[in-house]
């Protein structure tokens, strides 16, 4: 059985006071996550676009609250859940409100129908889908609607304006691509993350969000490698914590068979 070297230098942080070297595990579990990356999409996470923009940008990590805007017209660029969350803190507290989004069009689902919770229909449905039916989806990412606990409504009121994607910022002023014009003083951009996991082999296959391409959870170039947490990487609810549980369970019971065979 091959034994996969990890250099702790490469995998952790360490300080001056740290042994770095080499250890030889029969087992690597990755379970990094990928919160740890914020993404904001080109142009807008150069310096040059902050400078002409020339208000506040941030991304939505660095979010503590509309009460540290308030008065402010505040742009949101992304209409996922965090976004839609964002937008629903802000309306009535920023002096304007606006979610901007690709299509122009806020695209949601309903917590509940008839008070009955829609996830815990959806999430073992998850779990039955063939991965080979998604195949797609799991190299380019999942797109999943935000649940409406009321923007729709202050869309309606007015306290949320929704607009197209956006087309420059520049002097304190978002072009969309529909050519209308707002003031803006912060954009926050809720526009995801990317996995980033520079410490792992060069050669291992990715997907366009950078997460390794493993099957079962296991990366077929690398005996005893596992990556969890990530989309696919068992199943179709792999990237939520439900899913996580159900594949760690998996894994671990993969990894005591490997152990177990290797002590016969």
């Amino acid at each position: 059985t091959e034994i996969y070297t990890l250099s702790l230098h490469d995998a952790l942080p360490i300080s001056e006071n740290d042994a770095i070297g080499k250890h030889r595990y029969t087992s690597v579990v990755v379970a990094t996550g990928m919160n740890d990356n914020p993404f904001i999409p080109f142009p807008f996470n150069t310096q040059e676009c902050l400078q002409s923009f020339g208000g506040i940008g941030l991304h939505a990590e660095q979010w503590r609250g509309a009460g540290d805007f308030k008065g402010k017209r505040i742009l949101i660029v992304g209409a996922g859940m965090r976004g839609i969350e964002i937008a629903e803190e802000c309306a009535g507290i920023a002096s304007h409100t606006i979610l901007s989004t690709r299509s122009g069009v806020i695209k949601t689902r309903p917590l509940t129908i008839g008070g009955f919770d829609l996830r815990r229909m959806l999430f073992p449905l998850l779990r039955l889908i063939p991965l080979a039916a998604i195949e797609r989806q799991c190299r380019l990412g999942f797109n999943y609607r935000g649940i409406d606990r009321g923007i729709k409504s202050l869309v309606r009121r007015g306290l949320v304006q929704v607009k197209p994607g956006i087309k420059s910022l520049r002097n304190g002023t978002a072009e969309f691509d529909d050519l209308s014009r707002q003031i803006v003083d912060v954009v926050v951009f809720a526009t995801g993350y990317r996995y980033v996991m520079e410490f792992l082999p060069a050669h291992i296959p990715r997907t366009a969000l950078g997460y390794p391409m493993v099957r079962r959870g296991a990366c077929d170039l690398i005996p005893g490698l596992y990556v969890l947490g990530i989309p696919c990487a068992v199943a179709a609810d792999s990237d939520f914590v439900h899913g996580s549980s159900v594949d760690v369970r998996m894994v671990s019971a993969a990894i005591r068979t490997q152990v177990f065979d290797q002590q016969i």
